[in-house]
């Protein structure tokens, strides 16, 4: 899984420095292309979104997550795969 998300944060990277250097808004492509690149986690714990008789789910949180205190952080995946979430915002 790692592997993948190194090559969505290379890739993302690419298309902001692109965008950038070119003076344009980052392309749906190029969000795509990141998005196909990136490897979801599997999840146990989204039982809302789960399909009956199904375990698992794929998913992810990026950004910022309120805790169970109330206090706010940036999730591992956002600080980790910064870019990621810098074209997504971008977009």
């Amino acid at each position: 899984m790692r592997a993948h998300r190194l090559v969505a944060q290379r890739e993302a990277k690419a298309a902001l420095d692109a965008a950038r250097q070119e003076g344009r808004k980052v392309a749906e492509a190029e969000v795509l292309k990141v998005l196909r690149a990136w490897r979801f986690a599997r999840n146990t714990s989204r039982v809302n979104v789960m399909p009956q008789g199904q375990e698992w789910v794929f998913s992810d949180t990026l950004g910022l997550l309120r805790d169970r205190t109330g206090d706010i952080h940036l999730t591992s995946a956002t600080q980790v795969y910064p870019e990621v979430v810098q074209l997504f915002n971008a977009y």
